[in-house]
């Protein structure tokens, strides 16, 4: 199928569009709380007439780490499975540090700095398109939450892209939710538009709407393990 064989090129487009799609990490976990989840979702990619989400899936989890200057201070991790498939090894590391408590109207906001990497496997799919060598993107992200009912979040924010191949500004406004289902588990929905002021340099790839950036959607699914400690 034509997509399976731009999969590859997206993977790679998708490093110079922005990152991927994670859990927000709006409100970071104290020490000895864990959480882990699946992702589905990323930009929007054209193909002929449709337009289609990438089929993209990362594992991920988060661990409260001490507090830093009396604030909550966790790591962030993940890793991306369908470019397994095809032989493009890419995932993700960062911390985010609670620099402010809700107050009222006033959000609690969340600073979260992540670096996106990867590398394609020698003979595999992504290596056979041109996909060769190691390559890395920083997003620094600041996050503003509220709650609402009983362990619920709306999330707004905005992230900037930094690909040390390619030094500009890669603005990233995003809004999305976080839906408490019982004690542990949680859903979360996410809309992006990823790199909003800049126009993709993938030229195999085409993205959601076009012009500049991608429009994207992701879903997560999530477990809170541990307690504070």
């Amino acid at each position: 199928m034509q997509m399976l064989r731009l999969l590859p090129l997206a993977a790679l487009g998708l490093a110079l569009v922005g990152g991927c799609s994670t859990l927000s990490g709006a409100r970071p976990l104290a020490r000895g709380e864990h959480e882990a989840g699946l992702t589905l979702g990323g930009p929007l990619l054209k193909l002929g007439g449709a337009v289609l989400p990438i089929p993209s899936a990362n594992l991920q989890g988060r661990s409260g780490l001490p507090a830093l200057a009396g604030r909550p201070f966790d790591l962030d991790y993940g890793l991306g499975l369908t470019p397994l498939a095809f032989g493009i090894v890419q995932g993700h590391v960062g911390a985010g540090w609670g620099l402010l408590e809700e107050k009222g109207a006033l959000p609690a906001l969340t600073p979260r700095l992540r670096l996106f990497w990867g590398v394609a496997l020698p003979g595999g799919e992504g290596d056979a398109e041109g996909i060769n060598g190691l390559w890395g993107t920083f997003e620094l992200a600041l996050l503003a939450s509220w709650s609402f009912g009983s362990k619920h979040l709306l999330v707004v924010g905005l992230s900037d892209y930094l690909d040390p191949a390619y030094p500009s500004l890669m603005l990233t406004p995003t809004i999305g939710g976080r839906l408490a289902l019982g004690e542990r588990w949680a859903l979360e929905l996410d809309v992006r538009y990823f790199s909003i002021n800049r126009r993709p340099d993938a030229r195999t790839v085409v993205w959601f709407p076009g012009g500049t950036g991608a429009l994207g959607a992701a879903i997560s699914i999530s477990m809170q393990l541990g307690g504070a400690s």
